[in-house]
């Protein structure tokens, strides 16, 4: 995460440069460093990135060395470290090679001249071959056969406009030589040409000018010089000129220099503007100025516009959620490079909807708004429109455009319901399938109703503050009672269609005891127990049997119980013997109804048997002879 330390640079030579650097402190590192990569390019020229890579071996490296680089060029050069994992920040360093003497000549060397005197015009050679700071020329010039001695003519400029010196005091229409080297910290190769004195400007214009467009942005110009007698002279170039009539009205030269005295000249001009016509104009030279012009007009053929089209629109307010309406105005009239024919709406969904689809409109002046239709609620759409010509689409203009939400389509999924206790059940269930969801889900709405019972409908709003939320417990519910619940998601818009399910809570205890529990003494031994179920809303089950205790309260206290199982669904009018009781003693009843779960409340009573002839003979106690007195139990 640290870039390498101490990253130096030097020139050795104005076309190697030298370097240094420290790996990233080590608490910086991240990793074993495994190499080090290298970039550099010359900033105004030598431009094209190049790239090295440095191994490290047992934290040991080769610094290198960046040789056959440009001279006097600002290198942007970039050292960063490798781990397995990937490379870190660069080190970065501006390094500037040394200057050195012009490799290229001056360039575009024209020479004019009247009887005494010759006018010398050249351009500064290409920048890739100054290979330095240019400081000024230096003229050379001597004649061929008379005036030979050699004269040298040092200007001091650093200017890189194009450049003139007039030589002065010469022989007339003589034979001249004349070089122009470039100079920076020495001098560079001369551009030279030879010129005699005393010539005249051509008296007649180029013959046979011809122009034809090639394409929709260039033209082909062909020429013949002037006719041989009106030359006057050697002709040594050619001016072009042109310029466009209804735009592209900034008038271009062209200098065009002749190396020999060809019949037909030609040149290829481009970057010209579609759909235009343009006046060219073409003259001769000679050493001495130009001729008289020649002037041929041409017409550029119709392209594809250049630009896109503008101020592209979209919105969605007042329109439903399958709509978007988009809005633009032509491209620039400059760059529509011929008539306007049609425009083309290209759009598709980027979550859902994907698929392309294109819509051509005529009418292109008259018609820049139209309404999307038929598009999917609460999703993103990429829309591009392209004008075009006849000859076909320009560039396309994008936007992106979210339609309004919805109602959700579709129902909320994986409904269920787990009973937690026969008072809770735990209701789950999982988003809208996404494409139906229409929208952000803002809440559920949860609705739940007993069917037998507890028929109270109750509605619950869940909001989505929390978007993992899709589950709910439901409580204080009735014990073993069939519920019907609904679930609908919602949007901003409202809320989408229900999905429901039925569910019974778990049994539980009775939660009273048997009705009219009576118990009477059919005789000294025997009771009859009578009783009715409890009511119906408070089983919390099925029934499955009846617990019947009993017990004596003076005699015979032992507690004892029968099990008295439910036959069919006959759960009223229920009787119990209970035989083999002690004559004439009170016997606690206890009845109590069952489910599955277990024993509910219960009820009592309390009867007496009957009595009954005692069943042994009195106890003699005591008798006594002195009187009538009997004792006895």
């Amino acid at each position: 995460t640290a870039i390498p330390s101490n990253f130096l640079t030097y020139a050795v030579t104005s076309t190697i440069i030298k370097l240094s650097w420290d790996s990233p402190p080590l608490y910086f590192q991240n990793g074993v460093i495994t190499s080090y990569t290298l970039t550099y390019r010359g900033i105004q020229r030598d431009t094209t990135l190049e790239t090295m890579t440095v191994s490290v071996v047992n934290d040991t490296y080769i610094l290198p060395i960046l040789t056959k680089l440009e001279e006097n060029t600002d290198y942007l050069i970039e050292v960063s470290a490798n781990t397995i994992i990937g490379a870190g920040p660069p080190a970065t360093s501006y390094q500037l090679t040394p200057q050195n003497a012009p490799k290229g000549a001056p360039r575009n060397l024209s020479l004019s001249t009247t009887d005494t005197s010759i006018q010398v015009n050249w351009s500064v050679p290409l920048i890739n071959d100054l290979d330095g700071n240019l400081t000024g020329y230096v003229v050379t010039y001597y004649g061929y056969v008379i005036d030979t001695e050699e004269r040298e003519e040092p200007i001091n400029t650093s200017s890189e406009d194009d450049q003139t010196l007039t030589l002065y005091g010469l022989q007339e229409y003589t034979d001249y030589f004349i070089s122009v080297q470039a100079v920076t910290v020495g001098r560079g190769p001369s551009i030279s040409n030879t010129i005699r004195t005393l010539q005249a400007i051509p008296n007649a214009v180029p013959t046979d000018l011809n122009a034809s467009a090639i394409s929709p942005r260039a033209i082909y110009i062909t020429w013949s010089p002037p006719p041989f007698i009106d030359q006057n002279g050697i002709i040594t170039e050619y001016t072009l000129t042109y310029r466009g009539v209804e735009r592209d009205f900034e008038e271009r030269t062209i200098s065009i220099l002749t190396a020999t005295t060809r019949s037909t000249s030609s040149r290829t001009v481009s970057d010209l503007e579609e759909d235009t016509d343009y006046i060219i104009t073409i003259r001769a030279h000679t050493t001495i100025g130009a001729g008289p012009i020649s002037t041929v007009t041409v017409h550029t053929p119709e392209n594809v516009p250049s630009s896109p089209v503008r101020n592209l629109t979209t919105s969605t307010e007042g329109l439903n959620a399958t709509s978007i309406f988009v809005s633009w105005e032509v491209p620039i009239l400059n760059d529509l490079n011929g008539v306007l024919v049609n425009y083309s709406i290209s759009y598709f969904g980027i979550e859902i909807d994907t698929d392309l689809r294109v819509i051509y409109l005529s009418n292109p002046n008259g018609n820049t708004t139209y309404t999307i239709i038929k598009l999917q609620e609460y999703t993103t759409y990429s829309i591009s429109i392209a004008a075009y010509t006849e000859v076909g689409k320009g560039p396309d203009a994008f936007i992106t455009q979210r339609t309004n939400q919805d109602v959700p389509s579709s129902i909320p999924t994986f409904l269920q319901a787990t009973p937690l206790s026969p008072t809770i059940l735990s209701i789950t269930w999982e988003y809208p399938i996404f494409i139906n969801q229409n929208g952000i889900i803002t809440l559920y709405t949860l609705t739940y109703q007993g069917i037998e019972r507890d028929t109270r409908l109750r509605t619950v709003t869940l909001p989505q503050t929390n978007l993992s939320l899709t589950c709910h417990n439901l409580d204080s519910l009735d014990e073993y009672t069939t519920y019907n619940i609904t679930l609908s998601a919602s949007t901003s818009v409202g809320a989408g269609p229900l999905t429901s399910l039925t569910v019974t809570t778990d049994e539980h205890i009775p939660s009273s005891a048997p009705n009219n529990l009576t118990t009477s003494a059919l005789n000294s031994t025997s009771i009859l127990v009578s009783w009715d179920a409890p009511n119906m809303t408070h089983w919390n089950g099925i029934l499955l049997s009846y617990t019947l205790y009993y017990y004596g309260q003076e005699l015979d206290t032992t507690l004892r119980t029968v099990e008295i199982q439910i036959q069919g669904s006959n759960h009223s009018n229920q009787e119990y013997t209970i035989g083999e009781l002690q004559e004439y003693t009170h016997y606690h009843v206890i009845v109590n109804s069952v489910t599955s779960i277990g024993s509910g409340s219960a009820a009592n009573s309390t009867v007496r048997t009957l009595q009954a002839a005692p069943s042994a003979t009195p106890t003699l106690l005591q008798t006594s002879a002195l009187s009538p007195y009997i004792l006895w139990v």
